[in-house]
């Protein structure tokens, strides 16, 4: 919520006011006259920058100067210091008619609440009159508006009558209290907002603050019946504009955000006849609330029912026929994709892309959320999956749609640039080069996720070549992009058998220019002394990072190579080592980085360097897994990072842990979790391993390659959150396995094992955390674990827990957090729901009472993460469940029928 710093300002002179004696208060008023007296005479001054001084001096005093400018304003002769004394009368005062923008494009400038006063100097006094200045004022390029807000007035400007979404009329006295509620509904803060609206004693005209949105405050503060009632009758506010899977509907438009997905769901589905279909699209509530409410498995089950039941029986029929046959397969891969099965989201895309190659489509290939050329890769033919692949992609490279072109849907550029990854495969592919033409200028909207793509690829048969390309391409990143890559470069760099110099200094130069590059500057530059085995300065260098994460390992090279054991002299390989890392409690074990990139393990007390297999077939340092070696500091325990792995290093030890990891969560583990590997390695070996396919492909589909995949056979950690509202805690899932709670601060951890231990759970509870606002800085942490055991509230302090029962028959059922969507911000309170299939009852908790209620809601949505959490072989069996429960094949025989269908069409035609 925004807060007027005048308003304050204001509050705080008249409390020091009250609080002085009666001497004082004239004096003060006295001085402050005065003072604005001068500035009044400085309106007038011959220079304009005195003039311009003056007049925002005057308007930074805020509301309480106004009756003595009136007053001045009565005798003021000088007709400059008239105008300018009307000028600021104007901003201070908001007139009692002008127009409050409800919503407005982001780059407008424009705030929900706002109210517009003027249109090119002149005034508006309701929205037809802006309608008609800004269509008058405004071909092409727009007109410049007066608009005053919490920070008071400002201009805005050249604003186009498009940019302004959705406005109402302002009228005194209502509009203050009425443009109050809107911004607190738009801020966060729905509860503050309806409640403001209830002490409005009449009835609120339409043009005032329309049903509509009315209906939508209503409903997300808790009052559903009200909501509907408001929108009887007005089911067509819910039918999308020109494109019917991304415009907002009217109900959209009526306020900031998005319309409740309940509410849309209602109106479309009620009523004698349903509202959901049109000529295009058989539901649009597959696309209009449950992708964005991430229903994913819903989804999925309605455009496989009409893919069965309407498309797969006369595929071909027509045209229009056949393209939304296309779409219902389309939008089984994309779920698919969503929930983490990519092997059968690959497997969904030729036989879409078979249909948009027939006529009148004339397209290639389905390029939307993945592509069907990992299939051969993992099969171990490289060649294979680049051929399938290169010449669709650089299609979409050489002219990639704009993000809001709907060719987006079918051809999208964020998809085509992982052509690179299949590139550097085959390094020597003279293809590699004529690719690198095609992206390689600055305003190219994927290059940065190309150079990502080519990173992941990166391994020792290629790394000269991605190298080669790393340094063509920084010229051309864009300044916000350039401090991360050329860190990148940096490290590449400092791997090499023979580093350049020039190299590196052009990185330190480039990261120098971003904010906030001390760190970074610091790395480099301790790099560069290593390579020159100056290992004293490098510690000298980084010594003012010592607590840094990002530079631990660096550090602790700097230390060894400074201080080296006496046995290290008798071992030429560790004079320059890259990186060396303690393992275990001593200085006895060293984990060593080699320049020629070989892992070893120096035993310094029996002077012995022995070989480390490689985490992995095509393990390579690369910038995606910095520091490439972790150490968690009280056990000693080291790993190395790979691309989807975190594989144990330590030595003597029997049980070993490896943990599947994602690489763009390989430096958040590192900054965060490393302090807490053993405790990680407690839980998972506490929860046993689901059994199935859990991999994102089968089993059977990855014969090569399988390092670039999370294992099916290892634990892999889902997400990595800091808690919104505390950011002190970190929640920490495996996928299908425990839970972790960090209290960063007091490093401690609890594990969801010890949640069902302390409650006497039958099982360790999943859970969404989510922190109360602590009182000050120092609060200890209260967070309630939204769980599959009902609702839990966890003190950290005390390290105590507690469930809270709802009310009615069942007092803890399976919970999630509530969606409706929108973001609240009120401390007052918290919100859960029951699943969807469950009924979606949305319930509120006041956290100062304790007390919770069932509200008038329905929950729609599923949270984010909620896949993620889940086994893989787990959400196949359910999708198999969902499918055969609606007459239909289970997953994998589906989309082998549909690829039959559709092959034996296409070869038909």
């Amino acid at each position: 919520m925004r807060v007027d710093p005048r308003l304050a300002a204001y509050i705080l002179i008249l409390i020091g006011l009250a609080a002085a004696g009666p001497a004082q208060v004239t004096a003060e008023r006295d001085d402050a006259t005065r003072d604005l007296s001068e500035l009044i005479t400085r309106l007038g001054d011959d220079d304009y920058t005195v003039r311009d001084l003056a007049t925002r001096s005057i308007l930074a005093l805020g509301p309480d100067v106004v009756e003595m400018l009136r007053e001045r304003l009565k005798s003021e002769s000088d007709p400059e210091i008239h105008h300018r004394i009307q000028f600021i009368l104007d901003n201070l005062v908001v007139p009692s008619h002008a127009v409050m923008v409800v919503r407005a494009a982001l780059d407008s400038g424009l705030f929900s609440g706002d109210l517009i006063t003027h249109v090119n100097a002149r005034r508006v006094r309701n929205s037809a009159e802006l309608r008609r200045l800004l269509n008058r004022d405004n071909a092409p390029l727009g007109a410049m508006c007066r608009v005053t807000g919490p920070e008071g007035p400002r201009e805005i400007g050249p604003l186009r009558l498009t940019e302004i979404e959705s406005a109402f009329d302002y009228v005194a006295p209502r509009g203050p209290l009425i443009s109050r509620a809107v911004r607190l509904y738009a801020d966060g803060f729905v509860e503050r907002a309806y409640e403001l609206l209830e002490t409005i004693p009449s009835t609120i005209p339409d043009n005032e603050l329309s049903p509509g949105l009315l209906a939508r405050i209503a409903y997300t503060a808790g009052d559903a019946k009200r909501a509907l009632a408001l929108l009887a009758g007005h089911a067509d506010a819910v039918q999308p504009g020109t494109d019917e899977w991304y415009s907002p509907s009217q109900l959209d438009l009526l306020g900031p955000g998005k319309a409740p997905f309940d509410l849309e769901w209602r109106m479309f589905s009620e009523g004698p006849e349903p509202a959901y279909a049109s000529r295009s699209d058989p539901d649009l509530r597959v696309q209009r609330i449950l992708v964005p409410a991430r229903r994913y498995d819903a989804a999925l089950l309605r455009a496989a029912q009409l893919w069965w039941t309407t498309f797969r029986p006369s595929i071909g029929a027509d045209n229009a026929h056949t393209r939304t046959a296309g779409n219902q397969l389309a939008v089984i891969g994309w779920m698919l994709s969503e929930m983490g099965l990519r092997s059968e989201c690959c497997r969904v895309v030729e036989p879409r892309s078979q249909i948009l190659r027939s006529a009148p489509f004339g397209l290639r290939k389905w390029i939307r959320v993945d592509t069907d050329a990992w299939l051969p890769f993992f099969r171990g033919d490289e060649k294979a999956a680049l051929d399938g692949f290169y010449v669709d992609a650089m299609n979409i490279l050489q002219r990639p749609p704009p993000s809001d072109d709907r060719n987006i849907r079918i051809r999208n550029p964020h998809v085509a640039a992982r052509l690179a990854f299949f590139l550097y495969q085959l390094p020597e592919d003279a293809r590699v080069a004529e690719a690198l033409r095609v992206v390689n200028f600055p305003s190219h909207p994927v290059l940065d996720e190309y150079v990502d793509w080519m990173l992941l690829s990166l391994h020792e048969r290629n790394q000269t070549a991605i190298r080669r390309d790393l340094l063509a391409i920084l010229p051309n990143l864009a300044d916000a992009q350039i401090a991360r890559y050329a860190r990148d470069a940096a490290m590449l760099e400092y791997v090499q058998d023979d580093p350049d110099r020039e190299v590196l200094a052009e990185a330190r130069r480039r990261i120098g220019q971003s904010s906030r590059s001390d760190l970074w500057v610091a790395i480099v530059d301790a790099m560069q002394l290593l390579i020159d085995a100056h290992a004293d300065a490098a510690l000298r260098t980084l010594s003012p990072f010592r607590d840094e994460p990002e530079a631990a390992a660096l550090l602790s090279t700097a230390e060894f190579l400074s201080a080296a054991p006496a046995a290290a002299a008798n071992h030429r390989a560790l004079g320059d080592a890259r990186l060396a890392v303690r393992a275990g409690g001593s200085d006895r074990y060293w984990i060593i980085l080699t320049r020629r990139r070989r892992l070893l393990l120096f035993d310094a007390q029996q002077s012995l360097l022995t070989a480390i297999d490689k985490p992995s077939e095509d393990w390579f340092p690369s910038p995606l897994t910095w520091p490439w070696i972790g150490r968690e500091p009280a056990s000693g325990r080291v790993w190395a990072y790979d691309r989807r792995r975190i594989v144990e290093l330590t030595p003597e030890r029997e049980q070993r842990m490896t943990l599947g990891v994602r690489s763009e969560d390989v430096s958040v583990f590192d900054r965060v979790l490393s302090r807490f590997f053993s405790q990680i390695a407690d839980a998972i070996a506490a929860v046993p391993l689901s059994a199935g396919e859990n991999g994102e492909f089968r089993r059977d589909e990855v014969l090569e390659h399988a390092d670039y995949l999370a294992d099916p056979d290892l634990p892999e950690i889902a997400i990595i959150q800091t808690l919104e509202r505390d950011p002190r805690i970190v929640h920490v899932s495996l996928r299908g396995g425990p839970h972790l709670l960090i209290d960063t601060q007091s490093r401690r951890a609890w594990t969801s094992i010890w949640v069902r231990d302390q409650l006497a759970l039958d099982a360790a509870p999943t859970f969404f955390a989510q922190a109360q606002p602590p009182a000050t800085d120092a609060a200890d942490p209260v967070v309630l674990l939204i769980s599959d055991h009902g609702l839990i509230r966890f003190d950290a302090a005390s390290e105590t827990l507690s469930r809270i029962p709802l009310p009615g028959d069942d007092p803890f059922p399976p919970l999630i957090p509530e969606s409706t969507p929108y973001v609240r911000q009120d401390p007052r309170f918290a919100y859960c729901a029951k699943l969807p299939h469950d009924g979606g009852q949305v319930y509120r908790l006041t956290p100062a009472s304790g007390e919770i209620e069932a509200t008038d809601m329905v929950n729609q949505a599923l949270p984010e993460h909620y896949f993620d959490m889940r086994p893989r072989a787990a959400i196949r069996a359910d999708l198999d469940q969902l499918l055969t429960d609606a007459g239909m094949p289970p997953l994998q025989p589906l989309i082998d029928d549909a690829a039959d269908i559709v092959s034996r069409w296409s070869e038909s035609r």
